[in-house]
């Protein structure tokens, strides 16, 4: 049966921008982000940094138009060593805006995550383009699909821990929360580069009971997912961890 919408997986662009398919998924995600960054806060807003280019980014995409309606991405901790690139959660803690807060919770559960092996991630660029031309029902397939997909990507990266910033007025810290996420300290951060909006700090230990029943529900859609990879311009990801 054909499905309305299929997940789209690009792996490092910095490593597949090479091929033609790569170059189109990326300027149609950067498409969404911007308009849907666009939809809510006007023309001086987006988000934009060098870890993109090493990013696992995910997307989902309408299959009737090949158009992309939500979209965010994944990169390691290690990827941006390995490659000499800040770690985006530093950008906001360090910035000037966020000198009253105690940078010594982030500074020290990362160190704790290192000294101890554990590897961890950044997750975050979550966009959702709100078309109000869409069903109900529609709508909260999308979020469904977003929800399969971030587990999904946490699970066949078989990560240690995800952190990232969930900004509370538009709800996103509340969905994160939903997902599993905790917040690392009740104290709550301005991010300059999306209206100096507040945010927690939340980690991911390990995901709901709901997410994951949804992820279960969705599974085959992770499954199939159209990933540009490394090693090959198209593959279709089985998961035998996830």
């Amino acid at each position: 049966m054909n499905q309305p919408y299929n997940i789209i997986h690009l792996e490092s662009p910095y490593e597949t921008l090479s091929k033609l398919e790569g170059q189109y998924l990326f300027s149609k995600i950067l498409a969404c982000r911007l308009k849907s960054y666009q939809q809510r806060y006007g023309n001086q807003v987006f988000p934009f940094g060098p870890e993109d280019f090493l990013s696992d980014i995910v997307a989902i995409q309408r299959n009737c138009n090949q158009q992309i309606v939500a979209t965010f991405k994944y990169v390691s901790f290690l990827s941006c060593q390995n490659f000499s690139v800040e770690f985006p959660l530093f950008h906001t803690i360090q910035d000037p805006i966020n000198d009253k807060f105690h940078h010594e919770l982030v500074s020290n559960w990362m160190s704790q995550n290192e000294n101890s092996n554990k590897q961890f991630a950044y997750m975050g660029s979550f966009t959702n383009y709100q078309d109000s031309r869409l069903e109900i029902d529609e709508r909260r397939l999308i979020k469904d699909l977003i929800t399969t997909a971030i587990v999904g990507i946490v699970l066949s990266k078989k990560i240690d821990h995800i952190i990232v910033t969930g900004i509370i007025p538009n709800g996103a810290s509340n969905y994160i929360q939903w997902l599993g996420f905790e917040k690392l300290c009740e104290e709550v951060v301005l991010v300059k580069d999306i209206n100096q909006s507040p945010a927690h700090i939340l980690v991911l230990n390990e995901f709901s009971k709901a997410s994951l029943s949804l992820y279960d529900k969705y599974r085959s859609f992770w499954d199939e997912r159209n990933c540009i990879s490394v090693e090959n311009s198209e593959i279709k990801g089985k998961d035998e961890a996830a």
